[in-house]
């Protein structure tokens, strides 16, 4: 055995208990452990070899000298941490419904027509298709703490021109429901803004519409950030129409 113990003390620093890896390869081929795999360092031992707990069950463990891996990231870490919330399952498959049960049906000239001729019947009858596919997937119309956070269906509205859009708004519920990015409907989808650059076959179905405030159709009672009460007339008939709780009177009909 090659025992050199500073040797070994710093790669105990370098791979704590708990560090994920990604396997590249192996020195001698082993069944079940294919590249791209990855898992959980348990300790270092005094070959020096990785102890591991692998994500498909395996504890083989890695050879430092012979065996090929990388440490995951940072935030290669968080968003695995993300991907295994019941946040984010629930967004993947809030979003994957819209895109199929809902966008790849929906005649995009006809919602632009809408949009221009401010259609609040036509945006309303849209959204309210957003809102029940919310309801199904989670179950509710009124989200307290029990998400870290979501993307609801939203009337997003330009401050500049006052033209009126729809999306989801994707929330911080950790954070009192601060505002985190907008889901915008383009021809090609959805299209998460999540940084400031926009496509430029996307720049006129998006660009317009920022600077702007939003209004969902969803009840966030400790929403410290979105005054719900205080909607504009013509956004509170559409946000009505899908939720009876924003809406003052009958809603029946009511949209113009």
């Amino acid at each position: 055995m090659n025992y050199d113990k500073r040797r070994i003390e710093m790669i105990r620093s370098l791979y704590p208990a708990g560090s994920r890896i990604e396997l590249i390869s192996l020195c001698n081929y082993e069944e079940g452990m294919p590249v791209g795999l990855r898992g959980t360092v348990v300790g270092v031992d005094d070959q020096p070899a990785l102890l591991m707990n692998w994500d498909n069950g395996r504890t083989l463990s890695v050879l430092i000298d012979k065996d090929i891996f990388r440490k995951l990231t940072p935030q290669e870490v968080d968003q695995e941490k993300l991907e295994k919330s019941r946040s984010y399952n629930l967004f993947k498959t809030y979003v994957e419904r819209i895109e199929k049960n809902i966008l790849s049906k929906m005649d995009f000239k006809e919602y632009m027509k809408a949009l221009n001729e401010n259609d609040t019947l036509y945006l309303a009858e849209l959204l309210k298709q957003f809102h029940d596919e919310f309801d199904t997937v989670y179950e509710t119309e009124v989200v307290e703490n029990e998400f870290e956070w979501v993307s609801v269906p939203a009337v997003i509205k330009a401050r500049d021109s006052g033209k009126l859009t729809l999306g989801l708004v994707n929330l911080d519920l950790t954070e009192r429901a601060e505002h985190v990015y907008t889901s915008f409907i383009t021809p090609n989808g959805l299209y998460h803004h999540i940084t400031d650059d926009v496509p430029d076959d996307l720049a006129d179905f998006i660009l317009p519409f920022i600077p702007y405030d939003y209004y969902y159709t969803i009840e966030i009672p400790h929403d410290i950030h979105v005054d719900m009460n205080c909607m504009p007339d013509e956004v509170r008939r559409i946000i009505g129409y899908c939720n009876k709780v924003y809406f003052e009177g009958d809603i029946d009909y009511y949209i113009y």
